[in-house]
């Protein structure tokens, strides 16, 4: 007997009922355009949008403050030429006729700085020189000017004193009569402390959004346009046909949380390229993950998005409409982003308490993890008590799925 072609390359339909099912549902899903859209797109272009575009706006490496310059005393060049060199402003040099305010007003510098005619003379008769310094307290970039020219004024006159005290045979003690000294009982980089609280929030976000669409089509959407029934006339279980569209929903659904990943990787990449010694950034961020660290994550991020697929599923079968499931979905989509964004700012001390709740649990322990902070005992308690969940909503969308009313939208 002649194998067929589909048989040699291995594209015949699988034996196993549910498998079945997944593969149809599967096939339904990639021929509708929005699910992989939401699965594969969304996840891979806002993932870095959402790192790189603000990065962007507030980096002065990618976006520098224009800064024009009005030198009155030529003795203050050289200093100007410093300023330059610091590599994050874009220097113009006025030449003293320009209205500087109007300058601002009509955005065509972000700030205007003046070195009055007499600050070399100040500054080498021991006085204090000052400087003028022209802003729009409305632009954000403005605002990162001065700060930027504050920063750098400060680290030459910090040296100014030094050279002072040292002519009169004095130290930085006789002007620094106290200090406080800060002691860190846990030393997190800037890097990580800002992929630490990133990654829960976006995987947590992605969970209920990536499978968001094709869970509610293929539930209250197979519903509203009765194909459900084709189901129902099949040889299989009700439970069956739950499990056989969960595992098609959660495929897509990992396959979003692979795109995250790859997409949260650009981001930080193009955040550690533009912040990297600017605010306190690291210069070198190490995760120094070890192979459980990660198990741990991936295990977690995937039992996140299950949770998030069941929570979806639900809703889905027990709406009336598919109009009716996507309102549900955007309370819950909406209640879950409130959620995530407090606990990207909750203390250490709460967050010990999360770990018991349906997934904000998975989330605490990839953070712990980032942050080096990871009670195994304690995530593994976590991650059991989150299955045990996971299989309680599955048990509640079979159920609910087993009701003839409410398949049929009675």
């Amino acid at each position: 007997m002649e194998t067929s072609l589909t048989e040699k390359i291995g594209l015949n339909l699988p034996q196993t009922k549910i498998l079945v099912i997944v593969w149809k549902e599967l096939l339904d899903a990639f021929r509708d355009k929005r699910t992989i859209f939401t699965a594969v797109l969304l996840p891979f272009i806002i993932m870095p949008l959402s790192l790189g575009l603000p990065i962007f706006f507030m980096s002065p490496k990618s976006n520098p403050p224009h800064v024009a310059v009005l030198v009155q005393d030529t003795k203050a060049k050289k200093l100007v030429d410093e300023l330059g060199g610091i590599g994050v402003v874009k220097l113009s040099t006025l030449t003293g006729n320009e209205n500087l305010t109007e300058l601002i007003v009509k955005n065509m510098y972000d700030l205007v700085l003046v070195i009055p005619n007499n600050f070399s003379k100040v500054l080498d008769s021991g006085g204090t020189a000052k400087l003028l310094v022209f802003f729009d307290s409305s632009n954000m970039r403005s605002e990162m000017g001065v700060e930027i020219i504050n920063g750098f004024f400060s680290s030459v006159s910090e040296k100014i004193v030094k050279e002072r005290l040292q002519k009169l045979n004095l130290t930085e003690q006789i002007i620094k009569p106290m200090r406080v000294v800060r002691v860190t009982v846990k030393t997190v980089p800037t890097g990580i402390s800002f992929i630490g609280f990133l990654i829960p929030y976006f995987i947590g976000l992605f969970s209920v959004i990536a499978g968001s669409h094709y869970a509610v089509d293929t539930t209250a959407g197979e519903k509203e346009r009765r194909t459900l029934e084709t189901f129902l006339t099949m040889p299989v279980t009700r439970a069956q046909i739950v499990i056989g569209k969960y595992v098609s929903v959660s495929i897509l659904s990992f396959l979003s949380i692979v795109f995250q990943i790859i997409g949260l990787a650009a981001g930080f990449i193009f955040f550690m390229t533009n912040l990297t010694g600017i605010g306190g950034v690291s210069k070198a961020v190490e995760f120094n993950l070890t192979v459980t660290d990660i198990s741990l994550i991936v295990f977690s991020a995937v039992l996140t998005g299950m949770i998030g697929n069941a929570l979806l599923m639900l809703t889905g079968v027990f709406s009336k409409s598919f109009k009716e499931a996507q309102q549900y979905t955007g309370y819950v989509t909406m209640a879950i982003v409130m959620i995530l964004l407090v606990f990207m700012y909750l203390p250490p001390a709460t967050l010990k308490y999360l770990i018991y709740l349906p997934f904000l649990g998975p989330l605490t322990v990839i953070r712990n993890i980032v942050f080096k902070s990871l009670n195994l005992e304690r995530a593994l308690i976590t991650l059991f008590l989150n299955i045990i969940y996971l299989l309680l909503m599955l048990s509640a969308v079979i159920k609910l799925f087993s009701k003839e009313n409410v398949i049929f939208r009675v």
